[in-house]
């Protein structure tokens, strides 16, 4: 099984925004991030896409999941601050049978990098860069019910 955790992609100044930062949504550049995301990873066998209630963080994924038919389901754990229920998600997810699928996951900056931090503790091997920049992904390969493989990729450049 691969899981894929997106980084929202850019949603302009939290401190410009003055509305509730939850309905916050991606600027240009960051439609144009979601648009080329859902075309990088057009060829995975998506079966889930989960996200944070955030309308950022929804828009992100939303691309990907259109393209393969997929709603985008809002998910507590991947809001701002739960990283270690994130965590909790990313090894339920793992010990799932179905070797052939792909799950996605779009969060904030602070849950992904806990996550990743307390997945390389328990023996993660990452390859390449590591990051957590808006609108990348960690491709996580899970064999045996354990997450094994982290590969970064930088976000588009759009």
């Amino acid at each position: 099984m691969t899981i894929l955790v997106v980084r929202h992609g850019s949603a302009g100044s939290h401190l410009a925004w003055e509305g509730d930062d939850d309905d916050r949504p991606l600027d240009p550049r960051g439609v144009a991030q979601a648009a080329s995301l859902a075309e990088t990873f057009a060829d995975f066998p998506v079966s889930v896409v989960l996200s944070s209630r955030t309308v950022r963080c929804q828009q992100t994924v939303l691309p990907l999941a259109r393209r393969t038919g997929l709603e985008v389901a809002p998910d507590p754990v991947l809001y701002e601050g739960a990283s270690l229920q994130a965590l909790r998600l990313v090894e339920t997810l793992a010990r799932d049978d179905d070797q052939k699928n792909t799950t996605v996951l779009c969060s904030h900056g602070d849950v992904i990098s806990e996550m990743l931090h307390n997945l390389m503790l328990t023996g993660l091997r990452t390859y390449g860069d590591r990051g957590c920049a808006k609108a990348s992904v960690w491709e996580l390969s899970c064999r045996g019910g354990v997450v094994v493989e982290g590969r970064y990729h930088h976000p588009p450049t759009a």
